[in-house]
């Protein structure tokens, strides 16, 4: 019988295990947002694009979805401020009630795109970096044909 898993499974079951025996196995690129206070500060009061990983404790598809978001982070460097914030504990109980009534969050991971504090993309679930990359590229006004392009004359 032919050997039918995807290619990426040894790394997502990496990934979930790390996850579930330490807590993760991010490279720490993504600040975590501690409070529902400090989000307003550093998320709804930002000026320019913001990328909210909304996760919750033990999740592996939410460390999973993290490790596509801290490449994304490095490829965009300071044009789009990458954050995480805890929703949901181990138990299920609401860590941060008011931002989950606020912004409908019910799935884990969700991500969403802020710009100016306000929402402009959200992504339910896990996604490839692809998915993410037209709304950041629109945000931050690259394209293709930007980044190789000599300067007009």
């Amino acid at each position: 019988m032919r050997n039918v898993l995807p290619k990426y499974l040894p790394l997502a079951v990496t990934c979930a295990t790390l996850a579930l025996l330490t807590g993760g196995c991010s490279q720490g690129t993504i600040e975590n947002i501690p409070t529902e206070a400090e989000f307003d500060r550093r998320v709804v009061d930002t000026a320019g694009p913001v990328l909210v990983d909304f996760y919750k404790d033990s999740c592996p598809t939410c460390v999973i979805q993290e490790g596509v978001l801290e490449n994304l982070a490095k490829d965009y460097g300071d044009q789009v401020k990458f954050v995480r914030f805890k929703i949901r504990e181990v138990t299920m109980a609401g860590a941060a009630p008011e931002i989950m009534k606020r912004y409908d969050l019910f799935w884990v991971p969700t991500v969403i795109l802020f710009v100016d504090g306000q929402e402009k993309e959200r992504w339910t679930l896990n996604h490839p970096a692809e998915a993410f990359r037209p709304a950041l590229d629109k945000v931050t006004a690259r394209t293709a044909g930007e980044t190789s392009a000599a300067p007009p004359q």
